[in-house]
C-alpha cells in the first residue's frame, strides 16, 4: 500500500509549526515539504485510494483538532489542504490536489517557555493523543474531542461535559443517567458566576483527567469504559 500523507493548513502557522515539533511517533507524523505540512496517520496504511485517505482524514481531523485545542486553548483551526502526497507502483512521489477549503477566524497558540515544563506537557499530550486516536469515531472520546474542538462557546462546552457524564455514569453502573459528576457550584451557564474562559480552562482540565484516567475493556461486540 502507498504511504499517504495529508496536506494541512491553518489559520496560524505557528500551530502547525509546533504540531510538527510534537507529532513525530509511528502512529502520527507531521512533517514540512516544500513549505506545506503533511500529516501521516496509522489510520490511512490499509486504505487503497486517495478518495478513501481523504474521507478518513476528514472524520479524524476533528479528533486532532481537539488535540490541539487541548495544548492550546485558543490554537487556530486544523483544515485539509487539498493535496495529498503518495507514491505510486512506478516509485515516483505524487501529488493529487482533491479540492479548495477556507477557515473561520484567526486563533492564537500559547507556548509553555518553560523547558521542564514543556517536556512533561508534550509527554502528556502524545499519551493523551495516541490513545485519543486509537478510538473508534464513535467512542465518547472521539465525540468528546470533536465537540471540543468546536468554537468554544457554551453549548460546545457542555456537549463535551455531558459526553463525559454519560461514560461516567455508564462506567460507575450508576442506574440514573443524570446523576452529576463533582462540580464547582460556579459551573452553570450564567456567565455572571462562571466566564467563558474559565470554562474553558475547567472542560479542558476534566477532558484530560478524563482521557488520561479511562480505560477500554474491547469485546466481540462492544467498548465497554472503565474509569
Amino acid at each position: 500500500m502507498p504511504q499517504y500523507r495529508v496536506g494541512l493548513i491553518c489559520n496560524d502557522s505557528r500551530v502547525l509549526s509546533e504540531l510538527s515539533n510534537r507529532l513525530k511517533e509511528p502512529w502520527s507524523t507531521l512533517i514540512e515539504i516544500e513549505g506545506v505540512y503533511y500529516w501521516s496517520s496509522s489510520h490511512f496504511e490499509d486504505l487503497a485510494t486517495v478518495a478513501e485517505v481523504d474521507e478518513c482524514a476528514t472524520r479524524l481531523l476533528a479528533t486532532l483538532n481537539g488535540l490541539v485545542k487541548l495544548h492550546s486553548r485558543n490554537a487556530g483551526e486544523l483544515a485539509k489542504a487539498g493535496r495529498i502526497k503518495f507514491v505510486d507502483d512506478q516509485g515516483r512521489e505524487v501529488t493529487q490536489v482533491i479540492l479548495s477549503v477556507s477557515l473561520r477566524g484567526r486563533g492564537t497558540l500559547t507556548i509553555h517557555e518553560d523547558e521542564d515544563s514543556q517536556r512533561e506537557a508534550k509527554r502528556r499530550w502524545l499519551k493523551i493523543a495516541e490513545k485519543s486516536l486509537e478510538e473508534g469515531e464513535d467512542s465518547p472520546i472521539s465525540h468528546a474531542l470533536n465537540y471540543f474542538g468546536k468554537e468554544a462557546n457554551w453549548d460546545n462546552l457542555f456537549k463535551v461535559f455531558e459526553v463525559i457524564q454519560r461514560d461516567y455514569n455508564h462506567s460507575q453502573g450508576n442506574t440514573n443517567p443524570h446523576k452529576p459528576l463533582p462540580l464547582p457550584e460556579e459551573w452553570t451557564r450564567d456567565e455572571t458566576a462562571m466566564t467563558l474562559e474559565t470554562a474553558k480552562i475547567f472542560v479542558a482540565d476534566l477532558l484530560s483527567q478524563w482521557i488520561t484516567k479511562r480505560g477500554t475493556v474491547t469485546t466481540k461486540s462492544s467498548k465497554q469504559a472503565v474509569l
